[in-house]
Formats: structure tokens, sequence, C-alpha cells
């Protein structure tokens, strides 16, 4: 099996997790109104003053972590190249949160980068070979890469329900280079400030720090750091 020194580069995405679609979010036709109509039906909105209006929803917290999650496949396997020449395959994958909790409920986060057949040097792993050994509880050492596809894309198929551990994350590509290098990340939920309400803390963390090379304004998001079998 072919491996390389060191993880392919993928260029950080703009938003990794999102809630889970609501009535309001659908698409229907647009009418024009007069908004000074009386037989306009009103109806009450329950706010929260203290969110950021203009700002990503919070990730889930770390503390909730191992999530229990719907695991599938969202996207297309690919075949990709590293420098050096080796093939690898990838697959995107989305756990969607099973909580009785209506915040977190159906919220659905995307495993990026997309996980692949590439084996580390540095582990001797792949993150795909991880992901299969914990929803099978088989141990692998040695298997061909598409069959190592094919056995992930046969548990996907049935959506198995996960755990999974996540991680709080935000990036900026202010130093980012032209070959999709550096950048500044910023991981854990503990590095972000904490939240506080009439000058008290709320045991909370808000999701968006400063960067520290140009100031910028970043938002978190959650990653996927780890699968575990429930």
């Amino acid at each position: 099996m072919n491996s390389a020194t060191e993880a392919p580069q993928f260029a950080p995405p703009a938003e990794i997790e999102a809630g889970p679609p609501t009535e309001a979010a659908e698409k229907i036709a647009a009418v024009e109104i007069d908004i000074n109509d009386l037989s306009l039906a009103d109806e009450e909105l329950v706010l929260d003053p203290n969110a950021d209006a203009f700002g990503f929803a919070a990730p889930p917290s770390e503390k909730g972590n191992p999530y229990r999650a719907k695991l599938s496949k969202t996207g297309p396997w690919n075949k990709a190249k590293t420098k050096r020449g080796v093939e690898y395959f990838t697959v995107g994958m989305t756990a969607t949160l099973q909580s009785d909790d209506k915040k977190l409920d159906g919220r659905k986060i995307q495993d990026m980068p997309a996980p692949s057949t590439l084996v580390l040097d540095s582990t001797n792993t792949c993150r795909i070979q991880g992901i299969v050994q914990e929803l099978s509880g088989e141990r692998i050492e040695r298997i061909g890469r598409v069959e190592l596809a094919r056995r992930l894309d046969g548990l996907l198929a049935g959506e198995p329900i996960v755990g999974v551990i996540l991680q709080w994350e935000a990036f900026c590509n202010c130093t980012q280079k032209a070959d999709g290098t550096g950048g500044v990340r910023v991981k854990g939920e503990q590095r972000f400030p904490e939240q506080f309400v009439d000058g008290k803390p709320t045991g909370q963390r808000v999701p968006r720090i400063a960067c520290k090379q140009c100031g910028n304004d970043l938002d978190a998001r959650a990653r996927i750091v780890r699968y575990k079998r429930l």
C-alpha cells in the first residue's frame, strides 16, 4: 500500500457545520406585500437578545463529547494524488447529531477534509481505516485501497449510529501560502473567549476570536476529530 510523509493540503472550508433545515429556510415563492396592511397575520418571534445576530450559530460544545450521530455518505468518491504522485480515494461524509436537545438534534457536521485512503508514514494509518475499524470492530492490517473504500461504502449505506468527538476550530488564511499550507488556526473550545451576561460568566464560550496575525474576527466551526463505536 502506498504511503506519504505528510497529509495532502486542503483549502479550509468556509463553513463545516450547519444547523438543521427549518420551515423558514425552505424556498417559497416571494410575493410583494404592504407592511401596513392590517389584515397581515402576525406571529410572535422568540429571540435571544444576547446572541450575535450577525454571526454563525455556535458549534456544539466540546463538553457534550462524544455525541450520538447518524453517519452518511454525502458526496461522491473521488481519486486524488499527492505531490509525490501517490494516488488515494476520498469521500464526502456527514454526521447528523441525534439528541433530545432540540437545538442539537438534526445538526449536521461535515467531516472536513474528506476522509481518505492515504496512508501516512508517521502513523502507518489512514482515516478511512480508522472509521471502518470503529464501525465494524475488525482490525485491518493489509487490504487493497479499493476494497477498503468499498467496505466503508457498504457501512455508510446503512447510515450507522456512531459516536463523534467534536472540536472547535477557526481558520484565517491571512498567512496562507499559494500551495495551501500555512494560515492561522485556533483549536479547542477553551481557547475562545468566555461569555459574560450582565458581567457574570455563563460557563459558555463565545464562538468568535480575533486572528492574532491580522486582527480579523474568526468564527468557530465544529470539526470531527474522532469516531467511536457505540
